[in-house]
């Protein structure tokens, strides 16, 4: 229904849990009109009080959505940085919940977090036992909080831009990534 995202002047709209994005304020009527054909021959109600038509940006499912990319929400962010040192399994494992939220917006976030998920293991689901903290686990702690406030904004892709897919493996981790060479 959207269109491939090229350029940086983009129409959103967010219509209760339906984004809609398009290049410009023409083609976003006519996406937007498809969407609201298809709802209607379905026999499906929106909720206009959830509805934002014709936006520059949006934030849209704990993301922030423009004609540049997707990013995370600052707030969030900020909430993230000043979450203060875990001091139970249960509080480690909800910390490292909340920052995996945003894991792909971070290189190498498995490997950095790695310290951090170590003293999980063989823990119960709601384990209440305190934080065996060590320095590697510390500075793992910290580095997961700084590379998520430096995180990379997630650029649109391009139609014919080339791609490259970048694998890793270790005893620990696993990864990829699919790039894509911007103009």
């Amino acid at each position: 229904m959207g269109a491939v995202l090229q350029g940086l002047d983009y129409t959103f709209c967010y219509v209760d849990d339906i984004l809609v994005a398009s290049n410009n304020p023409q083609q976003h009527k006519a996406h937007l009109r498809e969407v609201l054909r298809r709802l209607q021959d379905y026999g499906l109600s929106i909720n206009l009080a959830k509805c934002i038509i014709g936006a520059n940006e949006i934030r849209y499912l704990g993301y922030l959505i423009n004609g540049n990319g997707i990013a995370t929400l600052q707030d969030r962010v900020e909430a993230i940085a000043n979450y203060p040192k875990p001091k139970t399994i249960t509080e480690l494992r909800r910390f490292l919940g909340l920052i995996n939220f945003y894991h792909r917006f971070v290189r190498n976030a498995a490997a950095t977090q790695t310290p951090l998920h170590s003293l999980t293991a063989g823990a119960t689901k709601r384990d209440k036992r305190p934080v065996a903290w060590n320095p590697e686990a510390e500075q793992s702690f910290k580095e997961c909080k700084q590379q998520l406030a430096n995180a990379a904004l997630l650029a649109h892709p391009q139609e014919r831009a080339p791609l490259a897919l970048h694998t890793d493996a270790s005893d620990l981790t696993i990864g990829a990534t699919l790039e894509q060479f911007q103009h």
